[in-house]
């Protein structure tokens, strides 16, 4: 498990071929009043589902794959959204990233990045065993 200077966790499962560019899966798990029923989760989950289902089978991938979970990919706490990987992707300016505020007058950067003794992922399954997709 690692995590960036903007939060941002990544779990990687290594490939066989060290010298090829890992492949990203994933979403983020924060949210905002409109976002659909899975909205970010699914795709978190499904990264982490990919990843179990290769070593359950015993199968090896060449290029390593980073599961990823985004920090403030909705822009709910802090605008604009997609805030984490667009400082990832080279398109948002970290510094500049830093210096926005929340609705409490908190900068992002006194909230980032958490320290790894702060992540902490989380499975329950509340309500039963029956997945609701619509």
């Amino acid at each position: 498990m690692g995590l960036d200077e903007m939060g941002t966790m990544f779990a990687r499962r290594e490939g066989t071929d060290p010298s090829l560019p890992p492949v990203y899966v994933g979403s983020h798990l924060d949210t905002q009043p409109t976002g659909g029923k899975y909205d970010g989760v699914l795709g978190v989950l499904g990264g982490l589902e990919v990843v179990r289902s290769l070593n359950d089978l015993g199968i090896k991938t060449r290029h390593p794959i980073v599961v990823t979970n985004w920090t403030n990919e909705e822009g709910a706490r802090f605008a604009p959204a997609m805030m984490a990987s667009g400082v990832f992707a080279g398109v948002l300016d970290q510094a500049d990233v830093y210096e926005h505020v929340d609705k409490d007058g908190k900068k992002a950067a006194e909230t980032a990045p958490l320290s790894k003794e702060q992540v902490d992922v989380e499975m329950a399954a509340h309500g039963g065993t029956i997945v609701e997709i619509r």
